[in-house]
């Protein structure tokens, strides 16, 4: 299973942020599932890509995370970002 996990901190806003991968998605015919702000998009043949985007202090965090093919009938991969001090 091939994975990734970018992080990167923006000025841009989440919600340009959610925008911008969600065009994309929609453009390679990805499914998009929404939980709590938190987006993942899955490819037909099962491959996920999970984006978190959080503001604070006029900053975005934005981590993108690459979980690889799910196997046929388990759950999307998930996962939570906390932002501390």
């Amino acid at each position: 299973m091939p994975y990734g996990i970018y992080l990167y901190e923006l000025s841009t806003p989440a919600t340009a942020v959610r925008k911008y991968y969600d065009d994309w998605a929609r453009s390679q015919e990805w499914q998009i599932v929404e939980h709590k702000g938190n987006r993942a998009y899955v490819r037909d043949d099962g491959f996920q890509a999970i984006l978190s985007a959080a503001e604070r202090s006029g900053r975005t965090r934005v981590s993108l995370v690459e979980a690889g093919s799910a196997k046929p009938g388990s759950n999307i991969a998930s996962f939570r970002v906390e932002l501390t001090d």
